[in-house]
C-alpha cells in the first residue's frame, strides 16, 4: 500500500530544497540572476524547473504575498511499520477543519489523551504533515496537508 500526500512546504523547508538543487547540480546562484539566458543539461531540465517554481515563491513571500509553496510525495506504507495510522488522520483532518488553540485544546475537542495526541504530533512533525507552534506557553497545531490519498494495489 502506498499513500499519495500533498502537502505545503515551510520557508525554511523550501530554502532547504533550493541549496539542495544548486549543490547538486553545481550550479552558481548569482552567476544565474546574472545571465539573462541560462544554458543547462537537458538531464536538469526538471531540477530547473522545480528550483525556478521555489524562487518564485520565495520572491513573492518576499515582495509581501502569501506563502504557498506545495509539495506531492508518495511512500510506501508497511503494515507492521504504519506511521500513517487512521488517529492520525483524523488529527490532520481535525486540525484542518477547526480552531485549535493548544494540543490541551486539541484533545479535549477530540475525546482523545493529551498525551497520545501530543505523541501522534510529533510524528505527524517529523513526517513534515504539520508544524508545531509555539505561542507562548503553548503549542498550536497546524497541518501542512491539502490531500492524501490511499492507494491500493
Amino acid at each position: 500500500m502506498r499513500a499519495k500526500i500533498v502537502r505545503s512546504l515551510t520557508y525554511n523547508e523550501v530554502l532547504d530544497r533550493i541549496s539542495e538543487i544548486e549543490r547538486k547540480n553545481g550550479w552558481e546562484i548569482n552567476a544565474i540572476n546574472r545571465n539573462s539566458k541560462l544554458f543547462i543539461d537537458v538531464s536538469k531540465t526538471e531540477d530547473y524547473e522545480e528550483w525556478r517554481k521555489l524562487r518564485d515563491a520565495i520572491e513573492a513571500f518576499r515582495e509581501g504575498e502569501g506563502f504557498d509553496y506545495f509539495l506531492e510525495q508518495e511512500f510506501e506504507v508497511s503494515e507492521r511499520d504504519m506511521k500513517l495510522t487512521i488517529k492520525r488522520i483524523e488529527l490532520i483532518d481535525f486540525i484542518s477543519k477547526t480552531r485549535i488553540n493548544s494540543i490541551n485544546d486539541l484533545a479535549f475537542k477530540m475525546g482523545r489523551d493529551v498525551k497520545n495526541v501530543y505523541e501522534d504530533l510529533k510524528i505527524l512533525e517529523r513526517m513534515g504533515l504539520v508544524r508545531l507552534i509555539k505561542h507562548r506557553r503553548r503549542i498550536i497545531p497546524e497541518s501542512l496537508v491539502k490531500e492524501i490519498t490511499i492507494l491500493f494495489y
